[in-house]
């Protein structure tokens, strides 16, 4: 885990955790990325930060910048 949780794909993707060789998400690292500020990408799916809620995305900056603050097909959404 040490390999993946000192890149830029553990602090801005929350992908921290090695399976099978690869870095995935975790529900806690992806609370804790880049992407889930800016984004919304705060929940775990597939091993991958996703936006599943419009929780997720409601204290996103891209609620707050651009009204992106609904969970749609894993990203946030005016729609």
């Amino acid at each position: 885990e040490a390999d993946c949780a000192e890149t830029v794909i553990c602090t801005g993707w929350g992908k921290c955790a090695i399976k099978d060789g690869k870095c995935v998400a975790s529900a806690e690292s992806c609370k804790k990325s880049a992407n889930c500020k800016q984004a919304g990408l705060c929940s775990e799916k597939d091993g991958a930060c996703t936006a599943a809620t419009n929780a997720d995305c409601a204290s996103s900056q891209a609620c707050k910048k651009a009204q992106a603050c609904k969970a749609v097909d894993g990203k946030c959404s005016k729609k």
